[in-house]
């Protein structure tokens, strides 16, 4: 754990890092027991209504490409993977 650094300077770290895109990104989220930070497009994802997001918000059902054991392993077919 010498080489893992604290939520603390992760966070500090994102928030610099926001300031330094001028806007362009915004810290979105942190999970402190990941010690994880997620910076996001204000444009794409930032919703001004002032209203709290519930879990539900986020819950769609998994495509059955997604599911394990799929036989496209994970990948959407409407993409083009180049290998």
């Amino acid at each position: 754990m010498d080489n893992v650094p604290w939520h603390s300077d992760v966070k500090a770290f994102s928030e610099a890092l926001a300031a330094k895109s001028k806007g362009e990104y915004e810290v979105a989220c942190e999970h402190v027991h990941s010690c994880c930070v997620l910076l996001a497009k204000p444009e794409k994802f930032k919703v001004a209504s002032g209203k709290p997001f519930r879990s539900e918000d986020y819950m769609a059902p998994t495509p059955s490409w997604a599911l394990y054991g799929a036989e496209e392993g994970g990948l959407d077919s409407v993409h083009e993977y180049v290998w």
